[in-house]
């Protein structure tokens, strides 16, 4: 959860969700240049591999941290809820995820063996 929010923090220091996203990739693929790669289609990627692979998602209870792709889901979804708007000094679309809405998905997504 810690890196879910230096995540939004992140984000909220930048203020493009586009950049955000391509630091959290960069972070994964090293001395490749991000702007390069398509954060939407490596995540569907990274999605279809998990649902896949049992031994992958089991494998995430090793790891310090949530995988990248993740990530790029859960500040995605911060990035159209109520809260990083207000946080930004944005008016509030109508269209926007409500803070229950952004923990329940939040949660939803950083689950290790939840359903997909």
């Amino acid at each position: 959860r810690s890196e879910i929010t230096a995540d939004r923090a992140g984000l909220l220091c930048c203020g493009d969700v586009e950049d955000a996203k391509k630091s959290l990739l960069q972070l994964q693929s090293g001395f490749i240049d991000a702007d390069k790669l398509d954060t939407e289609n490596y995540v569907q990627n990274s999605k279809r591999y998990r649902r896949k692979s049992v031994l992958r998602r089991v494998g995430e209870f090793t790891q310090a941290h949530p995988p990248i792709s993740k990530r790029i889901e859960a500040l995605e979804l911060f990035a159209n809820s109520d809260i990083y708007y207000s946080a930004q000094g944005i008016a509030v679309p109508d269209n926007c995820i409500s803070e229950q809405e952004l923990t329940r998905s939040v949660e939803h997504i950083i689950a290790v063996l939840g359903e997909e």
